[in-house]
């Protein structure tokens, strides 16, 4: 609706609107796929770091339950004071 509404109700323009929307969306896949792999190593080598390789966090298999994550927020607070 928001885009029928933004092109006065004009199907045509509002669809080539949503699908260069879509275009525009999908270009960023790629950089974001680079940033989160980016940030998860460097996560890893701070953890690696202060810990070293025999961290809770390393230790984990497959999907991580909420101990890894709670002990990655308690690291955080702790690296950030």
């Amino acid at each position: 609706m928001p885009y029928l509404q933004h092109h006065e109700n004009d199907l045509d323009k509002a669809i080539r609107h949503y699908k260069s929307n879509i275009l525009i969306s999908e270009s960023f896949y790629p950089l974001l796929a680079i940033l989160e792999v980016g940030l998860r190593n460097s996560i890893d080598f701070q953890l690696t770091q202060r810990f070293g390789v025999d961290n809770p966090v390393s230790k984990t298999k497959g999907v991580p339950n909420s101990k890894p994550l709670l002990f990655c927020l308690s690291v955080s607070k702790s690296i950030s004071h």
